[in-house]
């Protein structure tokens, strides 16, 4: 979507863009916004009330009143702004990091929810991304923004109408002057949107020049970063990116200065000097207008047209902070492509089957997996082997309900998944993928990955036994509530590439799905020793459903039943006896790889 579409917005979408932020704020701290509300109206007040009481004492001090009159007034209006601004010192000081807190955490908690509802193609998709990171940078700050705006315009309002009506119980023809300012409102419009170009392009290039910044502090890129020379092509991105930054700056931060100069200028000639020249024209030539009413309607006016100066830039502010708005609203609406069946079946462990899948990426040219039919019965330890980029890793997103397929359907005993409920399907698989995360949590919330209930001991204690990974716990500080990584905790422990792999392996075991998933968790290790690692993970799983990933055709020897996948096709499936016998594909790269690695 380009800038100039974005800047087309009517103004229904204006007020229902800023009416959404507000309802942001108002949903997880309502406080916030009525005593925003509150405050604006006072402050508008406020300022009126002061006017007043000082043009009144001026026309005592005229008429021949006595000081202690004059003072009178005076003294009210100080006490007044005294008491004003101390209520609002000490409510400011108690309630804002309150309002802050919440409003903060509740967004944010929000944006989370939402990031998990997202499909894993949202992920894979560079615009989304950009998007994404668009709205969650700009969100609390725009919402924000917005309120401060409505209370500024609620401000400007209470002291236009307040002090409108001031001024015309002195002089109504004075009213007129103070409407000059809004034929600014079309200046300020295109400020507005060459403002909205520029801080929409920023946002892009400083996501660009941040991922630059964060290779060269980043733990998983230290060995990489020291091992190579990727710093001087990331140099040279990095200064690409600055440079394009302050190209934009100079191409419309001069454009954005022109126009705010010309509505200043414009302002200034119509809010100061022609109402100066008419209200000394009625002091002191017809002696119409008394001193002190001279100076209520000098003040009044030029604080009318400074607050519809505020209106009018609000006005743009709502404007230009509405097409902002558009971000988080385009993410927070977002609705998955997974649909989940509210009222579908509860998944049940059996057969799967594949029926004539296709699937492609989007964007893509072709498709990655191409009408792929088989079955997997239950309790089987199935091997999925190809060489890489065959299309082995897609096949477990499609698996894991992660996509939908182009074409063809996926089927659970009988039924097509896409009637089964979603979070009940996923749960029946404990997976183990290929780039496995680690989370900077306790050893025992990375094995559960759920929230704790009563019986996890025992479960996470088999879970490392199974894992083989108990030994190097039961060493750790803490046990298993020791913290991976140090990101919480500086003495946090920092685990070895085998030994995260045990802990993911644990969960696996800890999670006690029907159905697991190993999608080539042992990549670093030679073929014997991956081959000994699936024999044993499928030999303590009894009559689990095993299905093990790998570009590896040694792992799959033991397998009940293997499926062989080249370019997206299932080209030959059977028990590695059978495709052995069949002499086939298969059995060409078993031997190559065979006799390369020295296996058997």
């Amino acid at each position: 979507m380009n800038d100039k579409k974005k800047s087309d917005i009517t103004i229904k979408e204006i007020v229902r863009n800023n009416v959404f932020a507000v309802s942001l704020i108002w949903k997880h701290c309502p406080l916030k916004v009525i005593y925003k509300a509150l405050r604006a109206v006072a402050d508008g007040l406020l300022a009126t009330i002061g006017l007043y009481l000082i043009g009144h004492a001026i026309n005592l001090a005229v008429v021949g009143a006595s000081y202690l009159d004059a003072c009178k007034s005076l003294a009210v209006y100080i006490l007044i702004n005294i008491a004003y601004n101390v209520i609002t010192a000490v409510l400011n000081a108690k309630l804002e990091p309150i309002f802050e807190y919440k409003i903060g955490s509740g967004i944010k908690r929000l944006f989370l929810q939402k990031a998990m509802e997202c499909d894993l193609r949202c992920y894979e998709n560079t615009q989304f991304y950009n998007d994404y990171t668009l709205a969650a940078t700009q969100c609390i700050p725009l919402a924000e923004a917005t309120l401060s705006m409505a209370s500024d315009l609620v401000t400007a309002v209470t002291a236009l109408f307040s002090l409108g009506y001031l001024t015309y119980l002195i002089d109504p023809v004075v009213l007129l002057f103070f409407l000059a300012p809004v034929l600014a409102l079309f200046i300020n419009r295109k400020k507005i949107e060459i403002d909205f170009k520029i801080k929409n392009g920023q946002t892009e290039l400083n996501r660009q020049k941040d991922y630059c910044v964060r290779t060269f502090y980043r733990p998983e890129y230290s060995k990489e970063m020291r091992i190579s020379n990727i710093s001087a092509p990331l140099l040279v991105r990095f200064k690409k990116t600055v440079d394009e930054c302050i190209s934009l700056y100079k191409t419309e931060g001069p454009k954005s200065a022109f126009f705010g100069f010309i509505q200043n200028v414009y302002n200034e000639l119509f809010s100061n000097l022609f109402i100066l020249l008419y209200v000394a024209y009625r002091t002191l030539v017809t002696e119409s207008v008394q001193f002190g009413d001279c100076v209520i309607v000098v003040k009044a006016i030029s604080d009318m047209s400074y607050a519809m100066q505020g209106v009018i830039g609000v006005a743009g502010e709502f404007r230009g902070n509405a097409m902002f708005i558009n971000n988080v609203k385009t993410f927070l609406d977002y609705k998955s492509s997974i649909e989940n069946i509210e009222y579908g079946s509860d998944a049940e462990n059996g057969d799967i089957e594949f029926k004539d899948v296709s699937f492609r990426y989007d964007g893509a040219a072709e498709d990655t997996l191409k009408h792929l039919s088989f079955r997997l019965k239950k309790g089987e330890k199935v091997a999925v082997v190809g060489l890489n980029g065959a299309g082995k890793s897609t096949l477990v997103k499609l698996l894991l309900r992660l996509y939908d397929p182009t074409d063809g359907n996926i089927f659970l005993n009988g039924s097509d998944i896409t009637g089964v409920k979603l979070k009940s399907y996923r749960d029946m698989y404990a997976t183990l993928l290929q780039d496995y995360h680690s989370f900077s949590m306790s050893v025992k919330e990375n094995i559960l990955q759920r929230k704790g209930r009563e019986g996890d001991d025992i479960i996470v204690e088999s879970a490392l036994y199974r894992s083989g990974f108990k030994e190097r716990v039961d060493r750790m500080k803490n046990g298993v509530n020791s913290t991976v990584g140090k990101e919480f905790d500086e003495e946090g422990e920092v685990l070895s590439g085998g030994e995260y792999q045990k802990l993911a392996l644990s969960h696996v075991f800890a999670k006690g799905s029907p159905i697991l998933i190993l999608d080539e968790p042992s990549a670093a290790l030679d073929p014997i020793s991956e081959a000994e690692l699936f024999a044993s993970i499928t030999e303590s799983c009894g009559e689990k459903t095993v299905i093990f990933i790998s570009h590896r055709l040694s792992s799959a020897k033991s397998a009940d039943h293997i499926l062989f996948i080249e370019n997206g096709y299932l080209v030959e499936e059977g028990s590695h006896i059978d495709l052995i016998k069949s002499n086939g594909k298969y059995a060409e790269l078993f031997r190559i790889q065979a006799q390369n690695y020295g296996v058997n």
